[in-house]
């Protein structure tokens, strides 16, 4: 996928994206979802990409659309996440890394500001295929998960064919209470 693809996946997500504030990039990779968040965020937010993977950060622009850029090397699944009040958090292809997304999406809950969102990108399957895709997270299981997790709604954004294996990615933005929730 694109930046291009990744925007128009996220798109629809755009008018409950605004509002000030700075967002997280978890499991980031090379950046192209963080150039596409980049894209669909207003001017004055920022975004602070975040992955295990020193060599792939390097990749990554220190500016993209007028949004700054930061890079941080940390390995999610080692001890508390970091953050708190961040306006949102996007996870594109990394969920299904994580062997405990239930707990994982409670602790990412736990750095949102009241009304913040997650935007989350993953395989549309339950089935695991290891090594790259080894817990994965459906939209119907995202939607369960994400509700027991603390937010308060779970809005389908679109879907597109992978490239890995022909499988169906799907895009959702998770909403968090104290904002106006998603239509």
């Amino acid at each position: 996928m694109d930046v291009r693809d990744a925007v128009s996946l996220l798109a629809p997500a755009r008018d409950q994206l605004g509002g000030a504030g700075p967002w997280v990039d978890l499991g980031c990779g090379a950046g192209t979802f963080t150039r596409a968040l980049a894209e669909l965020i207003p001017a004055g937010c920022e975004i602070e990409a975040v992955d295990r993977d020193a060599s792939a950060l390097r990749r990554i622009p220190r500016e993209h659309h007028g949004i700054a850029i930061t890079t941080r090397q940390l390995d999610l699944e080692r001890g508390p996440l970091p953050w708190t009040a961040r306006r949102g958090v996007l996870m594109a292809n990394a969920l299904h890394y994580v062997s405990t997304a239930a707990d994982f999406l409670a602790t990412v809950r736990a750095c949102l500001r009241p009304g913040g969102h997650m935007l989350v990108v993953e395989y549309d399957t339950d089935e695991p295929h290891p090594p790259w895709v080894p817990f994965p997270v459906s939209l119907s299981t995202l939607e369960r998960l994400a509700i027991g997790a603390g937010f308060i709604s779970c809005v389908p954004l679109g879907d597109r064919s992978s490239r890995y294996g022909g499988r169906v990615m799907y895009g959702a933005l998770l909403g968090t209470a104290g904002g106006a929730a998603p239509a």
